[in-house]
């Protein structure tokens, strides 16, 4: 049988005080397992036990200098009230480990400094019996409750040689998580082919964007009450993003019914996508539907209202699977400019839950926990957990080979792809005096581009370098066809793309709403210093 000893001294506290500290203990520790006590009440502090300060500071020396270890240990906790206690100034207290023996002295201590350096020393350890338990009291003084309180969670919550007690699931996850990005710095960052060292900074830059995906999408998850967060920036790239686009997100629920609204805001292409599979923070598995702009009924304003889930319907409805997760928002532009660097470019969108539910719960260690789960499950997902295809599963839209597109095609029901567009994806080689020359024609479509990406799936800097071209940007041949240029520095071509200096990247063609056959473009490696302004 476990027999645990508690002790609890009393200066100046009142029976109901001390009744609501026994009915705290007796309730972690039945909860814990723990059958058998010894308390003994003692309403008055000798000043002999005083003496018993000292033995326990010269403990707290060796235990901080790392001195000492023995197989029993007894945690300790002073905590002090200025005058009498109330019950709701008393903090929770958290369960023992089995077997080990609590001290509780409520106490009003002198000096403060001493309180201090008790709340320092965290767990200390004895020789002895687990049954014999030393007693510290600490002559009353001017400390405030706000001041003991917080020298009682730190000795709660503090940690000495792994052994923790009153640990939280929180400190579990958030720990979980720094140990995940130290183990995705380690494993997923690491140099390949021809990877610069730069390649590798990339990747840990990659990383940083990641989490904070992680923690602007994931962190503050409530399907209950969604907002749309927009998914990538120029400060927050990863997963293919485009210069020519801006993207929303947001949680939802099976079961529940939602009304978004919003306006077109010059976008040539508006999307709604359901990602089935991301409910819990992980990357969606496969996308279940798509809702485009042509299925939706707008005004001359370009305002519109669309229903997700509830009541099937024709038009501005999309359905939420059983599996339904999240809502992926496309918004496309058109302009000579890139979109999605535009700080003045506003996509008005607002979703609201049919079904009114109660305000959530505060901020606890079970609601904090359950949030840094789903962030861990995003970062994972996203990096060590990730399966790149393999040559017997291959992405029908991307070529291995450098310097081939394939034939643009419609990906499917591949998580975060559109089923109402084409694509065509593979990298580019060239060398400190090379160029690549990509000829082709837009198809009929209501959107086309071609953006350049790094070895971690970032665009390159739309900001501040011409990384991309839509149709509005591209100036045609005679014929209609274009002539695009990859180079290192401006050739003086119209239709020149800047690949930053970089000799090998990730170029991307999309086309949205396309018709027809569309025509695969070609490539073409030529010398630099051959390059003419008029090339086609």
């Amino acid at each position: 049988m476990t027999f645990e000893t508690v002790v609890v001294h009393a200066v100046r506290v009142g029976a109901a005080t001390i009744a609501h500290v026994l009915t705290k203990l007796l309730h972690v520790h039945a909860a814990a397992g723990h059958t058998c006590f010894d308390i003994n009440l003692d309403h008055g502090v000798e000043d002999h036990e005083f003496e018993k300060f000292e033995r326990l500071e010269l403990f707290a020396d060796e235990v901080a200098d790392g001195l000492r270890t023995v197989e029993h240990h007894v945690v300790i906790a002073e905590v002090e009230f200025e005058l009498a206690a109330r019950a709701h100034d008393l903090v929770e207290f958290g369960p023992c480990t089995t077997g080990h023996d609590v001290g509780v002295a409520i106490l009003q201590p002198t000096n403060v400094e001493v309180i201090e350096r008790i709340g320092q020393s965290f767990f200390v350890r004895l020789h002895g019996s687990p049954l014999k338990m030393p007693t510290v009291a600490v002559r009353a003084g001017r400390c405030t409750c706000v001041q003991a309180r917080a020298i009682f969670a730190r000795m709660l919550t503090c940690r000495f040689k792994g052994e923790v007690m009153g640990e939280l699931q929180s400190r579990e996850k958030y720990n979980e998580l720094v140990a995940l990005l130290q183990q995705a710095g380690d494993e997923w960052v690491v140099p390949g082919p021809a990877m610069s060292d730069d390649d590798v900074a990339e990747g840990y830059r990659n990383l940083t964007h990641i989490l904070q995906s992680a923690l602007y999408s994931h962190q503050e998850f409530d399907p209950q009450r969604p907002v749309f967060n927009r998914i990538v920036s120029p400060t927050r790239s990863f997963t293919g993003d485009n210069s020519d686009a801006i993207y929303f997100e947001t949680p939802v629920a099976p079961g529940n019914e939602y009304i978004v609204r919003g306006n077109i805001a010059g976008a040539v292409y508006t999307s709604f996508t359901m990602e089935a599979g991301a409910a819990d923070g992980s990357y969606a598995t496969h996308t279940s539907g798509v809702l485009n702009d042509t299925e939706m009924d707008i005004d001359a304003d370009g305002n519109y209202e669309i229903r997700l889930g509830g009541p099937a319907a024709d038009r501005n409805w999309l359905e939420i699977p059983a599996d339904g997760g999240r809502i992926t928002t496309r918004h496309y532009f058109e302009f000579p400019w890139s979109s999605s660097a535009s700080q003045t470019l506003h996509v008005p969108i607002s979703i609201e839950a049919v079904t009114k539910v109660p305000a959530p719960p505060r901020w606890n260690d079970e609601r904090v926990s359950a949030a840094l789960q789903r962030v861990i499950n995003h970062v994972r997902t996203k990096t060590v957990g990730s399966v790149a295809p393999s040559e017997d599963t291959p992405i029908p839209f991307v070529s291995r080979i450098p310097n081939e597109l394939p034939q643009p095609v419609v990906p499917g029901n591949m998580a975060f792809a559109a089923f109402d567009a084409a694509y065509a994806m593979a990298p580019y080689l060239i060398g400190d005096d090379e160029a690549l020359v990509i000829r082709g024609r837009w198809p009929e479509c209501v959107f086309g581009n071609i953006c350049l990406w790094n070895r971690w799936s970032q665009m390159y800097d739309y900001v501040n370098r011409q990384v991309s071209r839509n149709r509005a940007n591209t100036t045609l041949n005679a014929d209609g066809s274009f002539t695009m240029v990859l180079a290192h520095s401006d050739p003086g071509h119209p239709n020149w793309i800047d690949t930053e200096g970089r000799n090998l990247g990730t170029m991307f063609f999309r086309f949205f709403l396309p018709e027809g056959e569309i025509e695969k473009p070609s490539c073409e490696v030529v010398k630099f210093a051959d390059l003419t302004p008029d090339l086609v």
